[in-house]
């Protein structure tokens, strides 16, 4: 992953704190700074999906870097992502465990050491990092998938929408697309670049999906929110809306510098 040549956010890779935040549905919901105060959103939103009922759970975590080079963020690839993610992990299942009928003892397993698939298992709770369509008959194995309690994936390595290429063909593929289809996403934060803009994708359970762009000042403020998981090209029409036209930022700021340097030709 190229690093952007724009102002970047960095969640700093704090100890994480297993305190649960306090929501206000009335606000957007900010872009965290810190590992603990992402990691307390998504504490906050997994339970109460959790007290809905929503057992089958998907999470999204913007990794702190560690060991990032000028070139690339992560020079050692998905292992190297893993280090920045287990933590994160230890402090939202360390959190979950607060909630009555999710107390109890974790066991802790690599499934595989090249793909960096990590799980944590208990009878009513367990969670599986980074998995892939080749691990999705062992997470519809776990104690907790079986006795209805809480399981998560987090940060799926397959593309949305690609089924066919991610998982096969078959009768097995269906079942296991019907498997994954049955998550929701109670949490996710997500960084993009889209037409120039950084921008942050943040959906905490019960709220809409927002969309936050990356400021002059480095702030993140939300500009938009809607029910579904946006796509790319309303992304597009949140940014161009948010500018005030149909131009995307880097153009804008082309065309200004362009026009500056002319006059100044102009001028000598």
């Amino acid at each position: 992953m190229q690093k952007s040549t724009k102002r970047a956010l960095r969640i700093q890779a704090v100890s994480t704190s297993p305190e649960v935040a306090k929501r206000d549905n009335s606000k957007p919901i900010p872009v965290p700074s810190t590992a603990d105060s992402m990691v307390a959103q998504a504490i906050t939103a997994s339970t109460a999906a959790y007290k809905d009922g929503v057992k089958l759970q998907r999470l999204e975590l913007l990794l702190p870097l560690i060991g990032a080079s000028d070139l690339d963020d992560w020079p050692g690839g998905i292992r190297q992502q893993f280090k920045a993610a287990a933590p994160l992990m230890e402090g939202v299942l360390k959190g979950l465990r607060q909630s009555s009928g999710l107390q109890g003892g974790l066991k802790s397993e690599i499934w595989d050491q090249g793909d960096a698939i990590g799980a944590w298992m208990g009878t009513k709770l367990a969670a599986v990092i980074f998995p892939m369509p080749a691990v999705l008959r062992q997470v519809r194995s776990l104690e907790a998938v079986k006795n209805d309690g809480l399981t998560l994936m987090v940060n799926p390595q397959w593309t949305a929408g690609q089924f066919v290429s991610d998982f096969g063909f078959g009768a097995g593929s269906k079942e296991l697309q019907s498997f994954v289809a049955a998550f929701q996403d109670t949490y996710f934060l997500k960084q993009q670049r889209v037409q120039g803009e950084d921008i942050f994708i943040l959906r905490a359970y019960p709220g809409e999906w927002q969309v936050h762009i990356q400021n002059a000042q480095g702030k993140n403020p939300c500009v938009h929110e809607q029910a579904t998981k946006p796509l790319y090209k309303e992304l597009e029409a949140i940014i161009a809306t948010h500018q005030g036209g149909d131009a995307p930022a880097w153009w804008k700021r082309m065309k200004k510098e362009f026009d500056f340097n002319w006059r100044t030709l102009k001028r000598d």
